[in-house]
């Protein structure tokens, strides 16, 4: 089998799909180009593997006929067009996250659990300071995010009113590398918000692959050490993309990528954090749901029944 060429020829015929190299378009004026791509594919595909033509020809009748052909159209649609442009290596991966992006976007989004609440520094938020400057007696309050980066004080401030609102915990997705450019004063408030909330708090680390002269080094980033001698829960916020650059899978994905001898025979010798997810629940004290048996798997069996999506009429 030589996937390569297969992959040239499926992308000469997306490029015409309705053209017979060997046929004028002027000859059957009234054929459907719409019809005549399929028995392309079909034949295209038979070249390289022959037992797909008698195949081929009883599926594309199928999908042809009205009614049929939308849901079904997106599985092979999405399939082709990864035999057609990714490399070779890692098909049945690609194919499976190209699957997955197809079908979130037939079921659309999905409201966040109610439980979950997201406290983001956005843009609004970073203009706060310019009604600080404009009157900072008024606005004395604000002194702590008048400038980027933050003072930690506005960071110790935000934990505490969260958990006077009731929270179960809070996870900090913000790096706290070194420490505070406003002095060891503004750090010893972050400090102890921490220590009064100890582990209810989670705080963010990261993995990363540094590319030296001698070859690659993988190491652990965490917050400086003052953060780290209180009580809080480290997780990572590492994520593994897919080719179309989405997440498609939890942090525990990368993980296994990086810890689990099946997958990567030489781990690092590093401190094995748990996921930034995990981390949140654990600050929660609530139990992390058991991981799928076979989370890298390219077909896994359902335990539960899967909702019908009805396309056209049936």
């Amino acid at each position: 089998m030589n996937l390569s060429s297969l992959r040239r020829s499926l992308q000469n015929l997306r490029r015409n799909p309705g053209q017979n190299p060997d046929q004028s378009p002027d000859q059957n004026p009234d054929q459907n180009p719409g019809n005549i791509w399929p028995q392309r594919w079909g034949q295209t595909l038979g070249q390289h593997w022959p037992w797909t033509a008698t195949v081929w020809t009883q599926v594309s009748g199928f999908l042809r006929t009205p009614g049929y052909g939308t849901a079904v159209w997106i599985g092979v649609g999405t399939t082709i067009t990864a035999i057609a442009t990714l490399p070779e290596g890692g098909l049945l991966t690609s194919l499976e996250h190209r699957l997955q992006s197809a079908f979130f976007q037939v079921r659309g989004p999905v409201a966040a659990p109610s439980e979950i609440v997201i406290l983001a520094i956005d843009d609004a938020s970073m203009d706060q300071g310019d009604f600080y400057f404009a009157d900072p007696e008024y606005y004395s309050e604000m002194a702590p995010i008048q400038s980027w980066p933050w003072m930690r004080e506005a960071y110790a401030i935000a934990i505490d009113r969260l958990f006077q609102g009731g929270a179960w915990a809070v996870a900090l997705d913000i790096f706290f590398s070194r420490p505070s450019s406003y002095g060891p004063e503004d750090d010893a408030q972050l400090v102890a918000a921490l220590d009064r909330h100890r582990d209810r708090v989670a705080l963010a680390a990261q993995y990363v692959q540094d590319d030296q002269a001698q070859g690659l080094l993988d190491q652990l980033r965490v917050p400086f050490a003052d953060l780290r001698r209180t009580e809080t829960h480290l997780g990572a916020i590492n994520f593994t993309y897919s080719p179309t650059g989405q997440i498609l899978e939890p942090g525990e994905a990368f993980l296994d990528t990086l810890f689990d001898p099946r997958f990567n025979p030489y781990p690092p010798a590093l401190e094995q954090l748990p996921s930034f997810a995990a981390a949140t629940l654990q600050a929660a004290q609530i139990t992390p749901p058991a991981p799928n048996p076979a989370p890298n798997s390219f077909s896994t069996v359902p335990t539960k029944p899967l909702p019908i999506f009805r396309f056209g009429k049936y």
